[in-house]
């Protein structure tokens, strides 16, 4: 089984993804595709929490450049019969994104594992969208096989718990092509969503 990893850059634009479908397709199967968020939006992300967790409600208007960066690449390059499903479940996620994002602005709090939360949209939003458009492929939620431990305030993978989820998952399901998030992933313990941290979708 291969594993191909593809960073911000190379599903930052509509020319980049569609390049990364063709490579894709030519790897043969079965294979396993993880992504990061597209160029730029982790950072953006971050940006958008700093300034929700200060109450500035200039928040919103990074909200709706997320937003439409997505809905622009739904646009660019998935067929037209299939964006009206795709953008409903990237329109489910983003709401999430803004219920948790308007909670932090009214609080003017931010803990880490709000944090966590919100970081690991960036990953949620792009497999979605890649995983539409790779001919065949079925999109994972990394965070169902992906386990961390907290140890000294930092997350560290759980070796035991993902080997054997990652076994039973993909030895059990996966015959053609898989897509899904880097970085992302959920406390062995509670499945509260943590991450590897920055570089994390490498590790991935």
């Amino acid at each position: 089984m291969k594993v191909l990893k593809f960073g911000g850059s190379s599903v930052g634009t509509a020319f980049a993804i569609k390049h990364v479908k063709s490579v894709v397709e030519r790897a043969g199967t079965p294979l396993i595709v993880v992504v990061s968020a597209l160029g730029g939006v982790t950072d953006q992300l971050i940006k958008t929490t700093q300034l929700a967790s200060k109450g500035n409600v200039a928040y919103l208007a990074e909200v709706e450049a997320i937003t439409e960066r997505h809905h622009q690449m739904v646009s660019d390059v998935i067929a037209p019969e299939k964006q009206a499903r795709l953008v409903a479940n990237i329109d489910a996620l983003l709401g999430e994104l803004r219920s948790i994002l308007h909670g932090v602005c009214l609080i003017q709090d931010l803990t880490p594992k709000i944090s966590d939360a919100i970081v690991a949209y960036g990953e949620r939003l792009s497999s979605l969208i890649v995983a539409e458009l790779i001919s065949g492929a079925t999109h994972y939620d990394s965070r169902r096989f992906i386990k961390t431990v907290h140890e000294s305030d930092k997350h560290l993978l759980d070796f035991d718990v993902t080997n054997r989820l990652i076994t039973e998952t993909f030895g059990r399901e996966q015959s053609g092509v898989a897509v899904m998030g880097g970085f992302i992933a959920s406390d062995a313990e509670t499945d509260v969503t943590t991450n590897l941290g920055r570089g994390g979708s490498d590790y991935t």
